[in-house]
């Protein structure tokens, strides 16, 4: 039989390495039996998915083939995480990332092997706070650079492929073509409060209206969309909340207080790398930046591009 784990990606939390020695998942529904007298049986409610576990069986040992090594390095960064109740990223294989708590640490050690320990860890999937109350005031980032990551994991992980002629008409769409279809009209909604933020005078009752359109939009996707309860696609998910984040943001803050945008012309073809240097004497603002313009080659911008940013607050 042909070898396909071993070409998955390893198995990380957090970036440590795992050594999978075995690994036991499990889910179960949640549902409710209601029970009545005289009548056999019962009748089962469905109310969903519950969260998974992964049951990870592992050895830490002084590897010299690893590094940092397994033993102690990676076991007291893991234990740290298990202490402080981190909610971090578990790479499982064949799944993908899922965010997860280290729920249960189990250790063994023996003198029949000096070399390290074995340990089997227990991760609990993370599915609170999957999206954010309204009236919560995040410290989140720009709207421009929460709506440029949603739109980058959207078209990592759901791909627009040319359609096969002589594949057979679909009359009832796929979960990913419906995915598809909402998120690309979050993506429109967002692209207009944009534009809008980036007008002088700028209308705060227009904002309003589509801000709260697009938390229609996206409470429609976390209601509607089985395909985000996947936890192949948690990134995509925690992209949207992150994106529901900045639009709260957006809609809680006065209007009078917004920061007016700026303009910079590139005098020479330049990187988005050079453009935030040249701007704000950093880097860390490029993505600020492609979040707020129509930028196809953030490696060659063109010599008299205009360019809008925000700039830092008095």
């Amino acid at each position: 039989m042909p070898d396909v784990i071993s070409k998955l990606e390893r198995c990380t939390f957090e970036g440590w390495r795992i050594p999978i020695v075995d690994m036991e998942i499990r889910s179960t529904r949640r549902r409710t039996i209601h029970e009545y007298l005289w009548i056999a049986g019962g009748k089962r409610e469905d109310h969903g998915r519950g969260i998974y576990t992964f049951q990870v069986s592992t050895t830490f040992q002084a590897d010299p083939r690893f590094s940092p090594p397994l033993f102690p390095d990676t076991m007291n960064a893991l234990r740290g995480h298990y202490n402080s109740g981190t909610v971090g990223t578990l790479v499982v294989p064949h799944i993908g990332p899922v965010k997860c708590t280290i729920q249960d640490w189990g250790g063994h050690l023996s003198g029949s092997m000096l070399s390290g320990c074995t340990a089997t860890l227990t991760f609990e999937e993370d599915s609170t706070n999957r999206f954010l109350p309204q009236g919560v005031q995040v410290n989140a980032a720009s709207f421009g650079t929460a709506l440029s990551a949603f739109k980058l994991q959207v078209a990592e992980a759901l791909p627009v492929t040319e359609p096969d002629p002589n594949a057979p008409l679909e009359l009832v769409p796929d979960a990913e073509s419906n995915a598809r279809d909402l998120f690309d009209q979050i993506g429109d909604v967002a692209d207009q409060i944009l534009a809008f933020r980036d007008q002088a005078e700028l209308n705060g009752e227009l904002i309003a209206s589509k801000v709260d359109f697009l938390r229609r939009l996206m409470g429609d996707a976390s209601d509607m969309l089985a395909w985000l309860d996947d936890p192949m696609n948690w990134e995509t998910l925690y992209a949207l909340r992150d994106l529901q984040a900045a639009a709260i943001d957006v809609s809680e803050r006065p209007t009078d207080n917004l920061v007016k945008p700026k303009h910079f012309v590139v005098d020479r073809q330049m990187s988005i790398m050079q453009v935030s240097t040249r701007i704000f004497g950093t880097t860390e603002r490029a993505r600020d930046i492609m979040g707020l313009n129509d930028i196809p080659d953030a490696m060659r911008i063109p010599a008299g591009k205009r360019l809008i940013y925000l700039p830092d607050a008095a």
